[in-house]
């Protein structure tokens, strides 16, 4: 009998220590989210959504030299199948214009707009021609671009408003691949 009652101790202990050990010291949830589209390349997922910081612009230089310096960025395709080798990526960029082809920023931010240009510096003009890279190869492919704030020319000689604070500016690209 004290066997018996030594058994059932040493398993209540074992069963005790057990379960202190799975206490829960934290959790969480995971959504895991994506779209699947009919295209021969998939876009990467950290290009898809992306946000590119401009920086800390000053006033005075916008005035001075009408633009900020060049920020790069990618557009990243992933997986290309064979059906591209040789095409050529389009890419169309969207959103509200400033001046004739500039990305509108903030109202506040005065007569700036967003300038995209290819890595060679060849403007792309917003809700303009696709822009078109070289060939394009299977397997993954990268597409260079950069960005910069730049004034707006006046439409009568006066001077330029460039007012201080944050700005934000939301372009769409779409590709094609020919």
């Amino acid at each position: 009998m004290r066997k018996l009652k030594f058994n059932a101790l040493v398993a209540s202990a074992c069963f005790a220590l057990c379960s202190v050990s799975h206490a829960d010291s934290g959790h969480g949830t995971i959504t895991f989210k994506g779209t699947i589209i009919d295209a021969p390349c998939s876009i990467s997922f950290q290009d898809a959504n992306q946000t590119v910081q401009l920086g800390q612009i000053s006033r005075t230089s916008l005035v001075n030299t009408g633009s900020s310096v060049p920020r790069d960025f990618t557009i990243t395709l992933e997986q290309c199948d064979a059906s591209v080798v040789g095409k050529k990526a389009h890419a169309a960029f969207t959103g509200v214009t400033a001046g004739t082809d500039l990305l509108a920023v903030s109202a506040s931010a005065g007569d700036v707009g967003v300038r995209l240009t290819s890595d060679l510096g060849t403007n792309i003009a917003i809700n303009g021609p696709a822009w078109q890279s070289g060939n394009l190869v299977q397997g993954d492919n990268v597409l260079h671009f950069k960005a910069m704030l730049k004034t707006i020319a006046p439409a009568a000689p006066a001077t330029v408003t460039v007012n201080e604070g944050d700005f934000t500016g939301q372009a769409n690209f779409t590709l094609s691949y020919l």
